[in-house]
């Protein structure tokens, strides 16, 4: 099979095909045949650091956490899928990764792909998917009860990326919160309109003095959940937020920052990353339970896919998609096929 592998920190130059063979599955594992992958900005961390950035240490690894394809191998003891079936997963950040025709992965992890979604569509979607509802229904504790949010707003900064995009469509499908998402271009601020957002307001501008002019209740908003570097709005967010307020972030401030605003108004900051259960073998199986939840809601059409971009899968094709997410102009997902 083939896969492409990082042996030395750096650049998308760094990239080396490899031919070897197909994995064999541990215990609990599956191997999946993988269609298509999807590029996250994660990659770019683990690619310029050589995993170092996720405490990975190795010769060589595999990146890419995003895939759809079909069940291969079964490992010794897993009930809940077989050979043959349709599949979605993101993967294990300390494990080889997606950028390979065969990954082997703790069945946990693994959804049921959904039914109505191209391998395209079902590919870009695990990663973010599995962010955006742990931030809203774990990190945030936002319930489902849409009468009880019906007055309740929530602020997604960075509203046109892949995890934004796809919390959008969460907050507002599922829990009916107020949505304001962030972005500054017109096909971005587009793109959060096209996926729910009821406000979209100007990152680049005083978000505090365009939040006030929203028909929000005493102007503030119940949740943040940021999806960029936050340290440019941290000292914003108290004056942002109501009191008992709840921020979620999946990067921490690239600066120091000041958190003494904070105590006032009793605001919480909670940290998401959906590679925490996989890392540490801890509840596992909520990732398998979310995606086939989703599964569910992607064939129903209360949620959509937001994959916008096609390469396909040589050493160029990769390069090239990195490249696009590498450069922050992506809109939505960036997925890479497989030739049959």
């Amino acid at each position: 099979m083939k896969r492409y592998v990082i042996a030395e920190a750096g650049g998308n130059d760094k990239f080396q095909e490899e031919e070897v063979e197909v994995p064999t599955p541990n215990d609990g594992e599956v191997v999946v045949k993988n269609y298509v992958s999807a590029t996250n900005p994660v990659d770019s961390m683990m690619r310029s650091s050589k995993g170092s950035a996720m405490g990975v240490s190795a010769d060589k690894i595999v990146i890419g956490y995003d895939a759809s394809g079909v069940v291969e191998k079964v490992g010794s003891g897993v009930k809940s899928l077989k050979v043959g079936d349709e599949v979605y997963y993101s993967g294990d950040v300390t494990k080889n990764g997606t950028y390979s025709q065969y990954t082997a992965v703790d069945a946990k992890i693994v959804g049921k792909k959904p039914k109505k979604l191209s391998w395209q569509e079902a590919a870009a979607m695990p990663l973010v998917t599995l962010t955006a509802m742990e931030a809203l229904y774990e990190c945030l504790s936002i319930t489902e009860d849409k009468n009880a949010n019906k007055d309740h707003s929530i602020l997604i900064i960075n509203g046109a990326g892949g995890v934004g995009s796809i919390a959008i469509q969460i907050a507002k499908q599922l829990l009916g919160l107020t949505v304001i998402a962030t972005a500054s271009r017109e096909e971005t601020i587009q793109f959060c309109k096209d996926n729910g957002a009821d406000h979209v307001i100007d990152h680049k501008k005083d978000l505090k003095e365009q939040v006030d002019k929203l028909s929000l209740k005493n102007k503030t908003v119940e949740y943040i959940f940021s999806c960029h570097d936050p340290t440019e709005y941290f000292d914003k967010f108290p004056d942002l937020l109501s009191p008992l307020g709840k921020i979620a972030l999946i990067l921490p401030p690239s600066k120091p920052v000041n958190i003494g605003g904070f105590m006032a108004k009793r605001l919480s900051i909670h940290y998401e990353l959906m590679f925490t259960r996989p890392m540490f073998n801890h509840q596992q199986e909520k990732q398998s339970e979310i995606l086939d939840k989703t599964s569910e809601l992607f064939d129903s059409g209360v949620l959509k896919s937001t994959m916008q971009k096609e390469f396909t899968f040589n050493l160029q094709g990769l390069k090239d998609a990195m490249d696009l997410q590498d450069s922050r102009k992506g809109i939505g997902k960036t997925v890479i096929t497989w030739p049959k």
